[in-house]
């Protein structure tokens, strides 16, 4: 009998051990970081035609995450994220470019915002520095919905002025990451974990619409299709919650 309570604290004792060394396979975290704008989506070329292609006049924004993981193995894992972002509008460089265009015209113009809701999931590998730290390469795919700005402008030349709105439109496409991540344990389930990721959205806003009225004068509709390529590259730091 005694053999067997020894037995029995022995094994107690060695799972006792083991659970205490054993890496935490869950994580959780919460980031906010920046969003820098690149390529067509921070573009200001201004085409009356078309009035900006497919240029965002994007300024630099915010992001915030809702970051998820799970080590199936050691060395890599599965991942998630849900993203907020918001960009406001450079209206000064739009008037700027509307006014080299058209000199004898004074332009003002008034703008909301860039809005992004993105849900991503992927894979990630770790790869240890030291007992604290690792480096978290990962790719990442999803969907994103994104809402584009309002735009109003007022042109007056001569006492005369003119409005043309150009409306805020929806669209839901596929996006992607890739980027890398750093883990900074500050304890058994906490840790810091800063991250460095290009992101893209592929969204179609169809049939926005562009509203022109003269002073004095009858409206006229105008319908476009605006295709932004929506990249932009990402820093953020999440505090994470291990378990």
């Amino acid at each position: 009998m005694k053999k067997l309570i020894l037995l029995l604290v022995l094994l107690l004792s060695i799972q006792t051990i083991y659970s205490q060394n054993e890496e935490p396979k869950y994580f959780i975290g919460l980031s906010y970081g920046k969003s820098f704008p690149l390529g067509d989506f921070k573009d200001n070329d201004v085409d009356l035609n078309s009035f900006g292609k497919n240029s965002g006049f994007a300024n630099t924004g915010t992001k915030f995450d809702f970051n998820a993981g799970y080590h199936i193995k050691k060395n890599y894992g599965a991942a998630a994220v849900i993203r907020y972002q918001s960009f406001s509008t450079d209206a000064n460089s739009f008037a700027v470019e509307l006014n080299n265009i058209s000199p004898s015209v004074d332009y003002k113009v008034d703008s909301k915002n860039w809005q992004f809701t993105s849900a991503y999931v992927g894979m990630f590998y770790v790869f240890p520095i030291t007992k604290r730290i690792s480096i978290l390469p990962k790719g990442l795919i999803g969907f994103m919905y994104g809402t584009s700005p309002e735009i109003n402008v007022d042109a007056t030349n001569q006492g005369n002025t003119r409005v043309i709105s150009i409306e805020s439109g929806n669209s839901f496409g596929f996006a992607y990451e890739i980027g890398i991540g750093l883990k900074s344990k500050l304890g058994k389930h906490f840790a810091l974990m800063p991250s460095f990721n290009l992101s893209n959205g592929f969204l179609s806003f169809k049939n926005n619409k562009t509203v022109y009225t003269p002073e004095g004068g009858t409206s006229t509709t105008y319908t476009r299709t605006y295709n932004p390529s929506l990249l932009t590259f990402n820093i953020g730091l999440a505090f994470a919650y291990l378990f």
